[in-house]
């Protein structure tokens, strides 16, 4: 009965440190995760000031985050989207760039488990490059032995596509 209230109060007390430690440190995490999305999206608008959250869509199930994109004075520069497509090694996350006609300006990985060699492939200039200036993704060219790898980086690149045309229409409409 001892040991067991000696464990139970080691549990406890280790239990309550992991509870302060995480308390302290998850805003710290969450700042440094904001920030290394705000330096990948400045990658693809180097002129912007800021990033304004937009709203979810739950109908598109591979949007993550979207955000409108504007630049000295408030001036629009285009959205910038987070995208979670499954691909062969799993859930891959994607930042596209879009500009204010919907045309892909560049995309980005925020983190992929492709197999090495073959499916890291879509991260090549050239195969992304293919995306820059298009707002339909059916004359995009799968990569040979990354089907499921470029497969799942052109669905990805469509759901941000159909959300930015949702934004779009919205402000359109407003």
């Amino acid at each position: 009965m001892r040991l067991a209230l000696v464990l139970g109060g080691i549990a406890l007390v280790i239990s309550a440190l992991l509870a302060l430690v995480n308390s302290v440190t998850a805003p710290i995490i969450a700042e440094n995760e904001v920030a290394a999305r705000r330096e990948l999206f400045s990658a693809l608008f180097p002129q912007a000031q800021d990033f304004v959250e937009l709203p979810e869509d739950p109908t598109n199930a591979l949007l993550r985050e979207g955000y409108r994109v504007a630049g000295e004075g408030g001036e629009p520069l285009g959205f910038a989207v987070i995208v979670v497509p499954r691909g062969y090694g799993g859930t891959m996350e994607l930042a596209v760039g879009f500009d204010l006609e919907a045309r892909v300006l560049g995309i980005d990985f925020l983190s992929m488990a492709e197999t090495p060699g073959i499916g890291t492939q879509i991260e090549e200039e050239s195969y992304r490059a293919q995306y820059v200036g298009l707002d339909r993704f059916d004359t995009v060219q799968a990569i040979s032995g990354a089907t499921v790898s470029s497969t799942a980086v052109r669905e990805g690149a469509q759901a941000a596509a159909e959300a930015v045309q949702t934004w779009l229409a919205d402000e359109s409409a407003a």
